[in-house]
């Protein structure tokens, strides 16, 4: 769980953010300034420009240009995380909307984790992370990411190959 977790994170310095759906609107309104909470916004322009000048592989390089802007709340303090579930809390929010599919969803003892993604034509214009359990956060990705494009970042950076969108 630890594994997606940090996926997750990595997600955030690669992707862009909220044109705000709902569920995640009331995500980061409701836990954007608590104590314990981490809340990360990226912009587009800021991505764009980490990558023309990171060191990155032609895939992480393409990758980044792809991306608008990411937003991400994670709970950090042990008392906040303890009592929040945030996929439960918003998971109906999200499927109730209909405005995102469900692209994947990971369930491991009391680990649930469900990517969400906006799909136009043959790219996910708006991809959500849902994490809950003993972590949790939200990942919120806005920009113009080809599966092949995410597929081949994932395998490359996973022993595992976590997160396929091969078929």
């Amino acid at each position: 769980m630890k594994k997606t977790v940090l996926f997750s994170m990595l997600l955030l310095f690669l992707f862009t953010a909220c044109e705000y759906e709902s569920g995640v609107s009331e995500a980061f309104t409701k836990y954007r300034f608590k104590d314990g909470v981490t809340s990360v916004y990226v912009p587009g322009w800021v991505i764009k420009l980490s990558a023309q000048w990171g060191d990155w592989d032609k895939n992480e390089r393409e990758l980044l240009q792809n991306i608008d802007k990411v937003e991400v709340i994670t709970l950090e303090d042990s008392q906040v995380n303890t009592g929040t579930n945030l996929h439960r809390e918003f998971y109906n929010a999200v499927s109730k909307n209909k405005r995102m599919e469900k692209l994947m969803t990971v369930r491991d003892d009391n680990e649930q984790v469900t990517v969400f993604g906006k799909m136009e034509e043959k790219s996910i214009k708006e991809m959500l992370i849902l994490v809950g359990g003993n972590d949790n956060a939200i990942i919120y990705v806005k920009g113009n990411l080809r599966p092949e494009l995410v597929s081949r970042f994932v395998n490359e950076h996973s022993e595992e190959g976590f997160l396929s969108f091969r078929n």
